[in-house]
């Protein structure tokens, strides 16, 4: 800890008349314990202290969120979630099996990976939790369907895959950030006809903090409770700690 705590100087009373034993004064613990004694108290409390409000401080953290309204129809559209200057995953549409077809891709991110079954990426509802239970299909150097829409006959559209026509949709994403697992989400309305694909990225964000999951949709950190520093001064202090208490307390109404 850097700097340091000046403690009162010790001072003499003058002695009571017939006594010639000089009386030391106790200062600085509330007229109650020998100053060695106390000081030792109040030592032992700072660094207790200390170390309580450094365990119960939680880590800086928050959910990096970013909104945008992007519009394609064919071609790519990357996205970085940690604004790294490096892309995390690819967006494509292109020719499919049997018409057109919107891919994600992982962009070679080591831990690239989306919610999903099969080949198939799902259409998450706000609020689905996405984190290590969740399925997930790696995507680090091939892409898994989220659409695919073509004419069955003269008339009928045929959809393959959860996004031939989603709106308010979910995409589940993990990915690493040196050698860490990170979490989250991109939120996209797509739109199938007989020969195209609409998508619109309304927006992305993470979870800055490694393996912890996030809500789809979630924009902000939840709140972290943290005690009332004085509260831990005061278990700190123990005893001495309990009668300040004590005398800050109010008193009862009469």
């Amino acid at each position: 800890m850097s700097g340091s705590i000046s403690s009162e100087s010790r001072t003499q009373s003058k002695p009571a008349p017939g006594d010639s034993t000089p009386k030391q004064r106790v200062t600085g613990n509330g007229g109650g314990l020998p100053e060695a004694l106390s000081k030792r108290w109040v030592a032992y409390a700072l660094a207790a202290g200390a170390g309580m409000l450094g365990i119960s401080q939680p880590a800086s953290a928050g959910i990096i969120y970013t909104r945008t309204d992007i519009y394609f129809t064919s071609g790519s559209v990357f996205i970085d979630l940690n604004h790294d200057g490096t892309n995390d995953f690819k967006f494509i549409i292109g020719p499919g099996g049997q018409g057109l077809a919107l891919d994600v891709n992982g962009n070679l991110n080591s831990g690239a990976g989306v919610v999903g079954r099969g080949a198939s990426a799902s259409a998450l509802v706000s609020g689905a939790m996405i984190g290590p239970k969740a399925p997930f299909l790696p995507v680090k150097s091939r892409s898994a369907l989220m659409a695919e829409v073509w004419l069955n006959t003269s008339t009928e559209t045929s959809f393959k895959g959860q996004w031939g026509r989603a709106h308010d949709k979910y995409l589940g994403l993990r990915f690493d950030i040196d050698g860490q697992v990170h979490y989250g989400w991109a939120e996209f309305n797509v739109e199938g006809y007989a020969f195209e694909l609409e998508a619109t990225l309304l927006g992305y964000a993470y979870d800055t903090v490694p393996n912890q999951a996030i809500e789809a949709g979630q924009t902000t950190s939840a709140s972290y409770a943290t005690p009332e520093p004085a509260t831990l001064g005061l278990l700190a202090l123990g005893f001495l700690g309990l009668a300040a208490w004590r005398r800050r307390k109010p008193e009862p109404l009469a």
